[in-house]
């Protein structure tokens, strides 16, 4: 009886332990396997959810398994557990054989040590920490140094049920978040401390991790900001896994590169390998490396199979490398992750392709994205964008459909204005001549009308807003009161008296404020008169911004006519001989320093056209030698005869 006590007690210490993570020395040590594992079998069970093969167990229950187990129990009504819901394009990936359980023991394995060596646990200079970090970090370098130095490799996964197996994967997500939201982004002891307890959950964990699990870890590195472990994550489950990811996965994983490298500039290179994996057309050196994202492939030679045929009908795929490749699914957060990237890596052209792919695939885009996107075009000045841009937004009211592809608020369509503005489209209606755009002037119309009628009803909430206020403050009403007072019956007199009884009950209540009531109207005042200044400002500013527009198009086009120009002549100018060439820079050079001429196009190619001839130059000379040559030589001829001497004399 003393030892079963004895035993009880000791149980009732280890539970208490696991739910307060707060391992002490423990007389019953982890029971180890002392023999080789045997083989697990797989078999079907029919009656379960999914029909995959499932591995027999070896039947060990070790003091691990029930820690876990416990802490499942603990962290089971977390209500930050992060779970995904099921998506049909995307079927989760599980193992089939026991070849699939090895490796990914190996893989996980291999992340471990990655995680423990960013860690810093086995270090001999720790980094200078509280002592309360420093004293966990002692324990759990002596647990994990039990574990290493057992006879069974870890991490060692069976799969015995599929109900249990997602028991055990959504607790170490629970875990694993609840660990994550315990450090802190500044305080590097802290995350060394939260690694070293995600690496003890990943090695002691039964069932095998899936994508949920790194999608949840991930997302808190990034949370964090630390993209060196986030780096190590991406790593592991592009290259070393073969998990199938979930949209969650892809839009995580261009979150980090946008927001990877120092003060958050980014990863363009890596930002880009994933857009291509995402479409399934990344070129690699290495022959076997899957060009997508693991998604699904099958082989040409197969495409011929019934199922095979009607995945490729179905599902959007490319061919590269003899195999047709699945493309992953896009949903609205994907989206709108491609938008703030393309605007980043990018520019606003960029982005504004994603938002025109987002909205011809029928998914909301997200205002604050519209909002950056816009804000940029304006401060840049790209009226190319703003103007795509705005032929978006016209084609969605043109086919019925604007008022819902976004929230437009208030932000939203002051920034449109401006935009209109600067693209020089007149937003007061005036003609329907005024529209610089091929589309329906009707769908412009529509969409001004339709903020239009956004602006009255936000005015009017908040005329509602301060009328009410006005009411408390005048004590007719209860400042506890949600409803607005009820209008003053005909007993009520011009100067705004109240009642006899409505009165005392209001002085029973207390007196109205009546400075309150004043100084609302003032903050009233000034708000119109705010209004209108700022609306002053705008036109102005929209003005600026659009002649700023029309310099920088046209300094742009003199620039590409002084290319055009330049490259025509330089196409003319090799055929003209060296002594041409010569003569048209000598004659370019005396219009530009006597005259002050600077010729333009045209009249450099009226000089071209009007050279003189060098050959007939060359011929006048050649004949004007040849004729002095003859009248020498018969000045010559005459003074031989015997007569020049007697004409001389």
């Amino acid at each position: 009886m003393k030892v079963k006590e004895e035993k009880l007690r000791e149980w009732d210490r280890v539970i208490a332990e696991a739910k307060a993570w707060k391992p002490q020395e423990s007389t019953i040590q982890t029971p180890t396997q002392t023999r080789k594992p045997e083989k697990r079998k797989f078999h079907h069970k029919p009656n379960m959810h999914h029909f995959y093969p499932v591995p027999v167990g070896d039947g060990l229950d070790t003091l691990i398994d029930y820690r876990l187990k416990q802490q499942s129990y603990q962290l089971q009504s977390n209500p930050e557990y992060v779970e995904e819901a099921f998506d049909p394009e995307l079927f989760t990936r599980q193992p089939k054989k026991q070849l699939h359980l090895e490796r990914q023991e190996e893989s996980m394995a291999r992340l471990v040590d990655r995680l423990l060596d960013e860690s810093k646990l086995f270090s001999d200079n720790p980094l200078p920490a509280p002592v309360e970090i420093q004293q966990e970090m002692v324990q759990m370098r002596a647990l994990i140094q039990s574990l290493m130095d057992g006879n069974t490799n870890l991490p060692l996964y069976e799969w015995n049920d599929i109900h249990e197996i997602t028991d055990q994967r959504e607790a170490l997500s629970r875990s694993i978040q609840a660990l994550c939201r315990k450090a802190t982004a500044d305080d590097r002891p802290s995350i060394n401390l939260m690694l070293t307890k995600v690496s003890y959950n990943l090695l002691v964990a039964r069932a095998p991790p899936c994508t949920t699990n790194l999608n949840v870890f991930l997302a808190e590195l990034i949370r964090l900001k630390q993209p060196q472990l986030s780096q190590i994550v991406v790593n592991h489950f592009v290259h070393d896994t073969k998990h199938k990811p979930t949209k969650v996965t892809a839009k995580l994983m261009l979150d980090h590169y946008r927001f990877k490298g120092k003060k958050g500039k980014g990863d363009a290179w890596g930002y880009r390998s994933i857009v291509q994996r995402m479409r399934g057309c990344r070129k690699s050196a290495e022959f076997r490396s899957r060009p997508d994202m693991l998604v699904k492939h099958r082989d040409r030679e197969t495409l011929h199979w019934p199922e095979h045929e009607e995945w490729v009908t179905k599902t959007k795929t490319i061919h590269r490398n003899g195999s047709m490749h699945q493309k992953l699914p896009r949903d609205a957060p994907i989206f709108d992750s491609l938008i703030l990237g393309n605007l980043k890596f990018l520019g606003p052209q960029g982005a504004v392709r994603v938002i025109r792919a987002s909205f011809r695939a029928g998914h909301v885009v997200h205002h604050e994205s519209l909002v950056v996107v816009i804000t940029a075009c304006l401060e840049q000045l790209n009226f190319s964008s703003g103007l795509q841009l705005i032929r978006v937004f016209i084609r969605l009211w043109w086919d019925g459909v604007g008022f819902i592809a976004t929230v437009y608020t208030e932000q939203l369509r002051h920034l449109l204005r401006q935009l209109l503005l600067m693209c020089g489209i007149d937003i007061t209606l005036k003609s329907p001549y005024d529209l610089p755009i091929k589309h329906s002037w009707d769908a412009l119309q529509d969409m001004l009308h339709f903020m239009e009628v956004e602006d009255i009803k936000d005015a009017v909430e908040r005329i509602s807003e301060l009328t009410f206020s006005l009411s408390q403050s005048l004590g007719l009403i209860a400042p506890d009161a949600t409803v607005e007072p009820a209008i003053q019956n005909e007993n009520t007199s011009l100067c705004g008296m109240i009642e006899p009884g409505l009165q005392q009950e209001v002085q029973s209540q207390g007196s109205p404020d009546i400075d309150q009531a004043l100084q609302l109207f003032e903050d009233f005042a000034a708000e119109v008169l705010d209004r209108e200044f700022l609306r002053t400002e705008i036109d102005s500013t929209s003005r600026w911004r659009r002649l700023l527009t029309l310099e920088d198009r046209v300094d742009r086009r003199c620039w590409q006519t002084t290319l055009i120009e330049d490259e025509l002549l330089s196409i003319m100018s090799p055929e003209l001989s060296v002594e041409r060439k010569e003569i048209f820079d000598t004659l370019l050079k005396e219009l530009r320093s006597w005259m002050g001429v600077r010729l333009n196009f045209f009249g450099k190619l009226h000089v071209l056209q009007n050279l003189p001839d060098v050959k007939t130059k060359k011929k006048w000379k050649m004949r004007k030698k040849k004729a002095k040559m003859e009248v020498e030589g018969i000045t010559v001829s005459t003074t031989a005869l015997p007569w020049a001497d007697s004409m001389t004399q």
